[in-house]
Protein backbone atom coordinates (compact mmCIF):
# COMPACT_ATOMS: atom_id res chain seq x y z
CA UNK A 1 0.00 0.00 0.00
CA UNK A 2 1.25 3.15 -0.52
CA UNK A 3 1.34 6.98 0.70
CA UNK A 4 -2.56 7.09 -0.55
CA UNK A 5 -3.77 3.80 1.74
CA UNK A 6 -1.92 5.35 4.51
CA UNK A 7 -4.03 8.53 4.36
CA UNK A 8 -7.57 6.85 3.29
CA UNK A 9 -7.12 4.76 6.90
CA UNK A 10 -5.74 7.59 8.97
CA UNK A 11 -9.39 9.82 7.72
CA UNK A 12 -11.59 6.81 8.62
CA UNK A 13 -9.81 5.84 12.14
CA UNK A 14 -10.56 9.47 12.66
CA UNK A 15 -14.01 9.33 11.60
CA UNK A 16 -14.85 6.20 13.57
CA UNK A 17 -12.72 7.59 16.67
CA UNK A 18 -15.05 10.93 15.92
CA UNK A 19 -18.71 8.91 15.97
CA UNK A 20 -17.46 7.13 19.33
CA UNK A 21 -16.78 9.76 20.97
CA UNK A 22 -20.27 11.35 20.08
CA UNK A 23 -21.97 7.74 20.81
CA UNK A 24 -19.94 7.76 24.22
CA UNK A 25 -21.19 11.60 25.26
CA UNK A 26 -24.92 10.34 24.39
CA UNK A 27 -24.92 7.56 26.66
CA UNK A 28 -23.29 9.73 29.03
CA UNK A 29 -25.78 12.21 28.75
CA UNK A 30 -28.60 9.62 28.99
CA UNK A 31 -27.29 8.38 31.82
CA UNK A 32 -27.27 11.23 33.59
CA UNK A 33 -30.69 12.26 32.72
CA UNK A 34 -32.07 8.92 34.22
CA UNK A 35 -30.05 9.17 37.67
CA UNK A 36 -31.40 12.86 37.48
CA UNK A 37 -34.99 11.68 36.86
CA UNK A 38 -34.85 9.26 39.83
CA UNK A 39 -33.75 11.40 42.62
CA UNK A 40 -36.17 14.51 41.13
CA UNK A 41 -38.61 11.51 41.66
CA UNK A 42 -36.99 11.05 45.52
CA UNK A 43 -37.88 14.59 45.77
CA UNK A 44 -41.34 14.46 44.62
CA UNK A 45 -42.00 11.36 46.83
CA UNK A 46 -40.66 13.65 49.78
CA UNK A 47 -42.52 17.06 49.18
CA UNK A 48 -45.91 14.51 48.29
CA UNK A 49 -45.70 13.00 51.70
CA UNK A 50 -45.09 16.31 53.44
CA UNK A 51 -48.64 16.76 51.89
CA UNK A 52 -50.20 13.53 53.58
CA UNK A 53 -48.63 14.08 56.76
CA UNK A 54 -49.84 17.67 56.46
CA UNK A 55 -53.63 16.63 56.17
CA UNK A 56 -53.25 14.24 59.04
CA UNK A 57 -52.04 16.87 60.92
CA UNK A 58 -55.24 18.86 60.13
CA UNK A 59 -57.69 16.48 60.24
CA UNK A 60 -55.92 15.62 64.16
CA UNK A 61 -56.58 19.37 64.77
CA UNK A 62 -59.97 19.72 63.41
CA UNK A 63 -61.05 16.54 65.83
CA UNK A 64 -58.73 16.95 68.74
CA UNK A 65 -60.79 20.29 70.57
CA UNK A 66 -64.45 18.33 69.74
CA UNK A 67 -63.62 15.16 71.47
CA UNK A 68 -59.45 14.60 71.54
CA UNK A 69 -59.17 16.26 74.46
CA UNK A 70 -61.51 14.38 76.73
CA UNK A 71 -61.10 11.02 74.90
CA UNK A 72 -57.70 10.57 73.17
CA UNK A 73 -55.17 12.37 74.72
CA UNK A 74 -54.33 15.96 76.06
CA UNK A 75 -51.98 16.99 73.35
CA UNK A 76 -51.77 16.79 70.23
CA UNK A 77 -49.38 14.11 68.49
CA UNK A 78 -46.26 15.16 66.80
CA UNK A 79 -44.65 12.04 65.91
CA UNK A 80 -45.65 9.64 63.02
CA UNK A 81 -46.18 6.68 65.14
CA UNK A 82 -48.53 8.94 68.07
CA UNK A 83 -50.33 10.23 64.63
CA UNK A 84 -51.35 6.64 63.71
CA UNK A 85 -52.38 5.54 67.32
CA UNK A 86 -54.38 8.73 67.74
CA UNK A 87 -56.11 8.09 64.32
CA UNK A 88 -56.88 4.62 65.74
CA UNK A 89 -58.53 6.03 68.82
CA UNK A 90 -60.82 8.54 66.32
CA UNK A 91 -61.94 5.58 63.98
CA UNK A 92 -63.41 3.87 67.72
CA UNK A 93 -64.98 6.82 68.10
CA UNK A 94 -68.94 6.24 67.66
CA UNK A 95 -70.22 9.66 66.00
CA UNK A 96 -67.65 9.18 62.95
CA UNK A 97 -70.38 6.15 61.95
CA UNK A 98 -69.66 2.80 60.17
CA UNK A 99 -68.26 4.29 56.78
CA UNK A 100 -66.18 7.10 58.75
CA UNK A 101 -64.63 4.79 61.00
CA UNK A 102 -63.66 2.09 58.30
CA UNK A 103 -62.45 5.15 56.43
CA UNK A 104 -60.07 6.30 59.42
CA UNK A 105 -58.74 2.57 59.65
CA UNK A 106 -58.21 2.68 55.92
CA UNK A 107 -56.14 5.68 55.80
CA UNK A 108 -54.27 4.59 58.83
CA UNK A 109 -53.72 1.38 56.88
CA UNK A 110 -52.37 3.02 53.47
CA UNK A 111 -50.20 5.39 55.44
CA UNK A 112 -48.40 2.97 58.09
CA UNK A 113 -47.45 1.07 54.38
CA UNK A 114 -45.77 4.48 52.43
CA UNK A 115 -44.33 5.14 55.48
CA UNK A 116 -42.41 2.28 55.48
CA UNK A 117 -41.29 3.55 51.54
CA UNK A 118 -40.74 6.58 52.70
CA UNK A 119 -38.16 6.03 55.74
CA UNK A 120 -36.49 3.28 53.30
CA UNK A 121 -35.84 6.46 50.88
CA UNK A 122 -35.40 9.25 53.00
CA UNK A 123 -33.28 7.86 55.63
CA UNK A 124 -31.65 5.05 53.83
CA UNK A 125 -29.48 4.99 51.56
CA UNK A 126 -30.54 4.66 47.54
CA UNK A 127 -27.22 3.99 45.09
CA UNK A 128 -27.04 3.08 41.45
CA UNK A 129 -24.38 -0.06 41.73
CA UNK A 130 -24.03 -0.35 38.13
CA UNK A 131 -23.62 2.62 35.72
CA UNK A 132 -25.13 0.88 32.81
CA UNK A 133 -28.39 -0.82 34.56
CA UNK A 134 -31.61 0.22 35.71
CA UNK A 135 -31.92 -0.88 38.81
CA UNK A 136 -31.50 0.95 41.73
CA UNK A 137 -30.89 -0.54 45.48
CA UNK A 138 -32.30 1.06 48.91
CA UNK A 139 -30.46 0.51 52.41
CA UNK A 140 -31.96 1.11 55.14
CA UNK A 141 -30.14 0.43 58.63
CA UNK A 142 -32.07 0.41 61.66
CA UNK A 143 -30.59 1.57 64.91
CA UNK A 144 -31.45 -0.87 67.72
CA UNK A 145 -32.09 0.96 71.00
CA UNK A 146 -29.19 -0.47 73.84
Amino acid sequence: MGHRGIRRFGFIRFCILTYLRKVRKECADARWRYRHSILALIGQITTTWATIEAMIDALIAWYHPIRGTQNIRADLPVTFDRKMEYLNHMARDPGFGEAGSFNLRLMRTHALRLNKWRKALIHGVVFHRHTMGLEWEVEERSVEPE
